[in-house]
């Protein structure tokens, strides 16, 4: 089954990413724009925001292509432009904003700001079996960096100790000399 948001239906052609219900949330989020597309939504955003006549639809489609880049900088930006739309969006537009939302933060590895994304899209649609799939990425990505983190902190205090350790025996080597010369 395929899952087409209002917005997408409406406005973008086949030949982008569609999510399947049964599709791998990896490969969406790795997802990246060709230049070519990249150029063509910034040109288009640029020129109607020069003329003052900025649509809601030209401003998603430039942040969702900024955030499919490999740049954070780009990732940043789209997710500024997200956050404005989100905030003055339908409840279905909100459904598109949020999740891409989530998926740039997923990407710049903000986990905690991408998670409370998609968690504001499933208080809204329980089962929305993407917003699911993309909240299991992310926790699962959370508890990677929690494992990694435990373990630098181990080998942090493994360290520690063993400098403790070295610095006990020589001061008692110390202690050691000075009493044996005493």
């Amino acid at each position: 089954m395929v899952y087409f948001s209002k917005l997408l239906q409406q406005n973008w052609r086949n030949e982008y990413t569609l999510v399947t219900s049964s599709g791998n949330m990896e490969a969406v989020v790795c997802d990246v724009v060709s230049p070519e597309d990249l150029l063509k939504f910034e040109k288009k955003y640029s020129t109607e925001l020069a003329k003052g006549d900025l649509t809601k639809d030209t401003k998603f489609e430039y942040a969702w292509c900024l955030i499919r880049s490999n740049f954070p900088d780009d990732i940043n930006k789209g997710i500024v432009l997200l956050d404005e739309l989100v905030h003055k969006g339908t409840k279905d537009d909100q459904r598109d904003y949020l999740f891409y939302l989530a998926i740039g933060n997923y990407k710049l590895k903000e986990y905690e700001r991408g998670l409370k994304c998609i968690r504001i899209l499933l208080k809204n649609e329980p089962g929305n079996t993407q917003a699911l799939d993309l909240e299991k990425l992310i926790v699962k990505a959370m508890r990677k960096g929690e494992v990694r983190f435990n373990t630098l902190q181990g080998l942090a205090c493994l360290n520690v100790m063993l400098k403790s350790e070295v610095y006990i025996h020589l001061s008692q080597i110390h202690l050691n000399s000075v009493f044996h010369n005493f």
